[in-house]
């Protein structure tokens, strides 16, 4: 059993059970030990989670101690009278929810039951029913740890003649945890700590007593006023602290909170308050499980939600309410742009709860928007915030069908947003407001009516710059963001129509976001742009002037691997790479009539293709079986295995650069063991399956052709087992 540390208090040692029902007997007889000591001034704390056998201990020690002393009958609750020779030992308080204060229960019970004798010791008072806290309000709660807190004062003044009495609290692990981080003064001035086993008992199957607990901090930290917007189709710490050394932690893990009811109305909404409570319990229940003390940052979403129930209740103005509401959702939205590093206030958030921060974020931020005069200076900005957690909701949505709701909402609040705002007098909030309407009008074309919603995104964002070059501070960069993902949308329209003219207005966008780039202060972003800019080049080059745009393509696309290096950003460097090989493959195809070039132009295109392929293995092998490398990939990994292939099978065929036989034969093998693995990794994709066997069948054929049957045995050699008797049957 653990124990205190102090010097100065009472050792409860561990005898090494053999059953259960030893160790809870061993540990009663200790508890009934130290009570009977008739020490003043004790504070004990049993802990049992089992609510049938606490309650049999419990009576237990009243008749037991009754025995010993041959007193008479122990009055239970505070009832009935005494006389000094039937003075009770121990006096049972259940504790009364209209006034959760423990200590303010036994004054009461001495003022009724004064001593005959003042010389005579006062009783232990043993506190009960804790657990109809469960269904009591935050206010209730925090006012029972507060009044806990505040009573360590005076239970160890000696010159507090009232209180030279002793206390045994009876409480359940999660609650003893509450305890000792919420009035850590009261919990270092326990006496003993006495725990008995047993499983936990659900609140449901014990209407006399049930068990509950909360998390609690006094300071609530100051939460940040605005949250930067996201950024649009950019490429989008765990504290930890050992448990206390006197307070083991659960072995297994138990539900430390239970949503209370709603109270009586006014009130915020219940579907608010149940995942508030749930949320927190979520995440005290995964610290206990890993064997941590619950983080304090818990507390803080419970304080803000009593804040609001108490503005409710006090009759407050709307406007208040409204803010205290905002620092709800605020909390929550604040956890998810932290979700990349899964951390919050320095404690972890898990991706599994992210969902539910965001539907907690959009709950409160309704019911501010609602509350809130939509004349007021804020009211735009908190539509852009709702808005925004709709945009990242859909984004946890797998199903078309269930994002479009999302997206849906977002835009109408972006619309609301600027409504009600004055431009020339908010202009960065209108420009903000405006990209975030351009990126989900872009995520809404993904879905429906592409062409519309493009375009529909293009004015957006056009609205947005004609704001956002002249925003106060000169700082650029939302500029230069909102330029890169108007290129991106002009880029995406190219693929439906008006090509050429829509590829040359992302070239001149993207071209201008990197005027605004700093390449030392945003090296990645910089990097970012510069790959976009090479693509929309490549694109141009299949419908005019190829040769000029290829190399203007090769040149940005050399440029961002600058900037997105293998070190920094690896599955991006490996993507860049294969974009800057196919780039290469098509500039050696229009220079045919250039041999030397052609040569030259192939040979970069499989140093950059094998450099790509080599890095995506290696992340795919990082990653495991289980991912798949469209997940950990931003390019096809099997196309460009076909491509590396076809450019070493055209450098031998198509070019006399290589009269070598030996090189002629390595680059024809290296085609063949390309073009293996397309067929391996296409057998559920017929086209490009019956495509690399077509390839490996001409390079069989080939081989045989230049080296004879012993070169074609060693080409066959080559081939795995399985894919053997296909091949001959092919040849």
């Amino acid at each position: 059993m653990p124990c205190t540390r102090d010097p100065d208090t009472m050792i409860v040692t561990d005898i090494l059970p053999l059953t259960v029902l030893d160790v809870n007997r061993q540990t009663y007889k200790q508890l009934k030990l130290a009570l009977s000591l008739n020490l003043r001034r004790q504070i004990f704390v049993a802990v049992c989670d089992d609510l049938p056998l606490r309650n049999r201990l419990a009576k237990g020690l009243a008749a037991d101690l009754k025995a010993d002393c041959e007193s008479g009958e122990v009055p239970e609750n505070g009832g009935g009278k005494t006389r000094q020779s039937e003075y009770p030992r121990l006096v049972s308080l259940e504790l009364n929810l209209q006034d959760p204060n423990p200590v303010a229960q036994i004054e009461a019970w001495i003022t009724r039951h004064p001593l005959p004798d003042p010389r005579s010791p006062l009783p232990v008072f043993q506190v009960l029913g804790l657990e109809k806290l469960t269904k009591a309000t935050p206010t209730v709660q925090w006012s029972f740890l507060a009044d806990l807190e505040a009573s360590e004062g005076r239970l160890s003044d000696p010159g507090d003649r009232l209180f030279s009495c002793s206390i045994l609290l009876w409480v359940s692990r999660p609650w003893g945890r509450t305890i000792a981080q919420s009035a850590p003064q009261f919990w270092h001035c326990r006496t003993g700590l006495f725990e008995f086993e047993g499983e936990p008992t659900p609140v449901a199957q014990s209407p006399e007593y049930s068990q509950t607990t909360i998390e609690a901090s006094p300071v609530i930290p100051r939460l940040p006023q605005e949250n930067p917007p996201p950024r649009p189709l950019l490429p989008l710490e765990q504290s930890h602290r050992e448990t206390e050394g006197d307070y083991r932690p659960l072995k297994t893990p138990t539900p430390l909170l239970t949503a209370p009811s709603p109270p009586s109305p006014p009130k915020p909404p219940a579907k608010l308050v149940e995942l508030v409570w749930a949320t927190v319990n979520a995440r005290i229940s995964a610290d206990v499980k890993a064997e941590v003390v619950p983080s304090g940052s818990n507390a803080l979403p419970l304080q803000l939600l009593e804040q609001v129930e108490h503005l409710h209740c006090s009759g407050t103005s709307r406007g208040e309410l409204a803010h205290a509401y905002v620092k709800l959702g605020s909390f929550y939205r604040d956890g998810l742009s932290q979700g990349s590093s899964g951390s919050q206030n320095g404690a972890t958030v898990a991706p599994e709860l992210l969902p539910q921060y965001l539907t907690l974020a959009i709950l409160a931020y309704e019911e501010a928007i609602a509350l809130m005069e939509k004349d007021a200076p804020e009211w735009g900005d908190l539509a852009n915030d709702l808005g925004n957690c709709h945009w990242m909701r859909s984004r946890y949505r797998s199903q078309p069908q269930e994002k479009l709701p999302d997206l849906f909402k977002a835009v109408e609040l972006y619309h609301q947003g600027l409504q009600h705002l004055d431009v020339q007098a908010q202009p960065s909030v209108w420009a903000r407001i405006q990209n975030n309407l351009g990126a989900v009008y872009s995520e809404l074309a993904r879905y429906q009516d592409r062409q519309e919603n493009l375009q529909r995104s293009i004015l957006a964002y056009q609205q947005a710059l004609d704001y956002r070059k002249g925003e106060a501070g000169g700082d650029m960069r939302p500029y230069a963001a909102t330029q890169n993902n108007l290129g991106t949308a002009y880029w995406n329209l190219a693929q439906h129509r008006d090509a050429v003219q829509n590829l040359k207005q992302a070239v001149s966008a993207y071209s201008e976001a990197l005027r605004h780039h700093s390449r030392s202060e945003q090296p990645l972003e910089y990097g970012m742009i510069q790959n976009n800019l090479g693509t929309a080049y490549w694109n141009l080059a299949q419908y005019e002037k190829p040769k000029d745009y290829l190399m203007l393509a090769i040149a940005a696309y050399q440029i961002a691997l600058m900037y997105r290096t293998k070190q920094t950003v690896p599955a991006a460097h490996a993507a860049t790479q294969n974009n800057l090989g196919t780039a290469y493959w098509h500039l050696a195809n229009h220079s045919q009539s250039e041999p030397e070039l052609r040569v030259e132009f192939l040979t970069e295109a499989i140093a950059a293709y094998d450099a790509a392929i080599t890095l995506g293995q290696t992340l795919c092998h990082q990653a495991g079986s289980q991912s798949s490398p469209q997940k950990i990939l931003a390019f096809d990994l099997i196309a460009a295995h076909t491509n590396v292939g076809l450019a070493h099978y055209q450098l031998v065929t198509q070019t006399n650069a290589i009269p070598d036989a030996t090189c002629r034969a390595q680059h024809l093998h290296a085609a063949l063991d390309h073009y293996i693995q397309g067929a391996t990794a296409t057998q559920d994709q017929p086209e490009r399956h019956q495509n690399a066997w077509a390839y490996i069948v001409q390079i069989v054929r080939t081989i045989y052709a230049e080296f004879g049957i012993e070169g074609q045995t060693r080409a066959l050699s080559r081939v795995p087992g399985p894919l053997l008797s296909e091949l001959m049957r092919r040849l």
